[in-house]
């Protein structure tokens, strides 16, 4: 319990059980986390005198400097609760100062909207005057459903126009 707030992160890290890609993105994180903790002064101190006006400091702190969408917000919250729920199953902290930090609001957002026809058509008449072999391409991968790397790889021999028939040569 006198570990400070820096040693505990790592304490913390080191118990976590979780994928290599995920312990990655934690490592990432804390160290954001760190850094601005020291900044404001607050790295060093013993792990049981911080308090949830800390984590939210550090969190309105790392949104300020490091222009962070609320999601990003919410996801650094999320690591830091993660990180002390570990400390407070392994009895380094009576409990977790940042379980009632509330996340900020998310607004939806439409990037897996389906196009209209008229978005279609822009988009069909821009690559077929200005990208015409990518259109192409393009074609070719919407229609047959082949991978990209393989109608790379096709050759005009692989492809019968008669039987319409695409040969694909495995590697």
């Amino acid at each position: 319990k006198d570990m400070s707030f820096k040693d505990a992160m790592k304490f913390a890290l080191s118990k976590k059980d979780v994928a290599g890609k995920t312990r990655l993105g934690y490592i990432n994180q804390i160290e954001h986390v760190m850094a601005t903790a020291k900044k404001l002064g607050c790295d060093c101190m013993p792990i049981s005198k911080i308090s949830r006006l800390h984590i939210l400091e550090i969190l309105n702190r790392l949104k300020e400097d490091r222009k962070f969408s609320n999601t990003n917000y919410n996801k650094y919250r999320d690591t830091i609760r993660a990180m002390f729920t570990t400390l407070e199953t392994w009895l380094v902290v009576d409990y977790n100062p940042a379980t009632k930090i509330e996340s900020k609001r998310v607004t939806e957002s439409n990037k897996y909207a389906s196009l209209n026809e008229e978005e279609k058509l822009v988009i069909r008449e821009k690559l077929f005057t200005k990208h015409f072999r990518f259109y192409v391409y393009i074609l070719v991968l919407y229609h047959t459903g082949i991978r990209p790397k393989e109608i790379l790889a096709l050759k005009v021999k692989d492809v019968n126009l008669q039987k319409r028939l695409i040969t694909i040569v495995p590697n």
